[in-house]
C-alpha cells in the first residue's frame, strides 16, 4: 500500500508458465501481489491481467478469436495510486 505502481504492456513471446513473472523479477519490477516472485503477501491478489487475447488462424473455416476487455479494477487502482 502506498508504494509507486506502473502499468505496463507486456508480449508474451514463448508461452512458457510464468514467463512474465520471472522476467519482471529479474529486472527489479515484480507484479504487485506476486507472492511467488515478489514475496508481496500485502496485496489481496496478483494484478496480472489480458486486455486482449488473440488465438492464432484456426482451420477454415474458423478465423482467428480476439477478445477484449476494458481496465475495469485494474484502472480503478491505478488512478488510487
Amino acid at each position: 500500500y502506498g508504494a509507486p505502481v506502473s502499468e505496463v504492456l507486456l508480449e508474451p513471446r514463448t508461452g512458457r508458465r510464468h514467463q512474465l513473472r520471472v522476467h519482471l523479477k529479474s529486472v527489479g519490477h515484480p507484479l504487485v501481489g506476486d507472492a511467488a516472485y515478489a514475496e508481496d503477501w500485502d496485496s489481496y491478489r496478483l494484478f496480472l491481467h489480458a486486455f486482449r487475447i488473440a488465438l492464432a488462424p484456426l482451420p477454415e473455416p474458423t478465423r482467428a478469436i480476439v477478445a477484449e476487455a476494458d481496465r475495469g479494477e485494474f484502472g480503478d487502482v491505478l488512478a488510487d495510486a
